[in-house]
């Protein structure tokens, strides 16, 4: 690594330090090299491209460097210079031995930092296009994830006492009490049931007799579900299974 030593420096001597302007190229902000060098106090600025030419393999590992040509005055030769980003800008001020460095690697600090923050709030999003996308992750994540909640709550739930009713205790809240012929009433109750305390977020629990596992529901979710509809849904299927068609409402 190799430091620029200017025997020369100009001190700010407590002046404020003006911020340099950015240049945009490709997208990406960009600080002139003789902008930093008069920020570092530097007697002979161009005398910062020494230092970027010495130090240029460690500067490209940030990227491209471009040259700046500017316009032609007079007789001349055409004005150039090297464009850095925020990387290579910060390193610059960190090689030079100027004793205003600290002060410069903030202001690009902040500079830069502005820079980001106004183009953001200038960004434009269509909200609608985002709604939309977000419900469907949503609803996709949902359904990965109400299945494992209900296998966690089971599995913290195995050597408790639990409480609450069955499918077929939820049957009989709904009046129906002869189940001949209702094969298969008890599986849609459960199926039922299960999504509205998931909608609900109320834990579906899973109870043990022996070998056999039955699903253990909240009393008042599911006395929520038959008022919400459950019981019409119930009474409606019942009727079907035993070949009476849908039941009239009155």
């Amino acid at each position: 690594m190799t430091v620029e030593n200017d025997s020369t420096l100009v001190p700010l001597q407590g002046s404020p330090l003006r911020e340099v302007a950015l240049v945009e190229e490709g997208g990406e902000p960009r600080a002139r090299d003789i902008d930093i060098a008069e920020r570092l106090g530097l007697a002979r600025p161009r005398n910062i491209r020494k230092l970027i030419e010495n130090n240029r393999q460690e500067l490209e590992a940030f990227g491209p460097i471009p040259l700046l040509r500017g316009a032609k005055s007079g007789a001349g030769r055409p004005e150039e210079g090297y464009l850095l980003n925020e990387e290579q800008s910060l390193l610059v001020a960190t090689l030079s031995s100027a004793p205003n460095a600290p002060a410069v690697r903030a202001m690009l600090i902040r500079t830069f930092v502005v820079w980001r923050r106004g183009h953001l709030e200038h960004a434009s999003f269509d909200m609608r296009a985002v709604g939309g996308m977000v419900k469907r992750i949503l609803a996709k994540q949902l359904h990965e994830l109400v299945p494992a909640l209900v296998r966690e709550e089971v599995a913290s739930q195995q050597h408790a006492v639990i409480h609450g009713v069955s499918a077929g205790q939820v049957i009989e809240m709904a009046g129906i009490g002869e189940r001949k012929g209702l094969r298969g009433l008890a599986r849609f109750a459960s199926n039922r049931l299960r999504r509205f305390h998931a909608a609900r977020g109320v834990a579906v629990k899973i109870a043990s007799l022996g070998s056999s596992q039955a699903y253990v529901f909240d009393p008042a979710t599911s006395r929520e579900w038959l008022a919400n509809g459950g019981k019409v849904e119930l009474q409606s299927k019942a009727a079907e299974r035993r070949g009476q068609g849908a039941l009239r409402l009155v």
